[in-house]
């Protein structure tokens, strides 16, 4: 401590910063160098969320309809979806057991190529176990949103009243005991 105490007293326009142009340069690049690193975003659209879509792949699905199978038409159901607001897309589908065709994605080309290799099994489906793991991902992501795309009526589900009203439900044609295997 004894050089601190010989050192005389700064004068006071030592104790404040240098204001020149390159100081402010330099200053204003460190600023843009730290905002960068915080990964600032902006919301191209605030409608814009995550989308759980289940795809009922029974084999009623290959009923036809005015306007070709059920499964066509939930496709294209399914592109209107995508196509109104989701930044991120996972597909589940519904069958004897629920399989996910798709991991969350935001690449919208591989989600609809996936979408299309889509078809109806010669099975019976079991859409109450499909839909609550749909349910149980779109918890785990805020903001999501699940969609349901099936020739069954709601009550399906097998979910609770509660769960079920977060549930977009989209019934393709109407149910007939004869047009399915079972």
């Amino acid at each position: 401590l004894l050089i601190w105490r010989r050192l005389p007293a700064a004068s006071p326009a030592a104790r404040h910063l240098p204001t020149d142009a390159l100081f402010l340069l330099e200053l204003a690049f460190v600023l843009a160098l730290a905002a960068a690193s915080l990964r600032p975003a902006l919301e191209i659209d605030a409608r814009s969320s995550p989308l759980v879509l289940v795809f009922d792949v029974s084999a009623s699905m290959a009923a036809r309809e005015p306007g070709g199978t059920r499964c066509t038409l939930a496709r294209r159901r399914a592109r209107t979806l995508i196509a109104e607001g989701a930044d991120e897309v996972m597909l589940v589908i519904a069958a004897e057991r629920p399989r996910v065709a798709l991991r969350w994605s935001k690449e919208t080309e591989i989600v609809l190529a996936r979408l299309e290799t889509i078809e109806p099994l010669d099975v019976a489906g079991d859409l109450a176990p499909a839909v609550a793991l749909a349910v149980a991902e779109a918890r785990a992501r805020p903001g999501a949103r699940v969609a349901v795309l099936s020739d069954l009526p709601r009550d399906t589900a097998g979910l609770s009243p509660a769960e079920l009203a977060a549930v977009h439900w989209v019934q393709i044609g109407r149910t007939n005991d004869n047009l399915a295997i079972a």
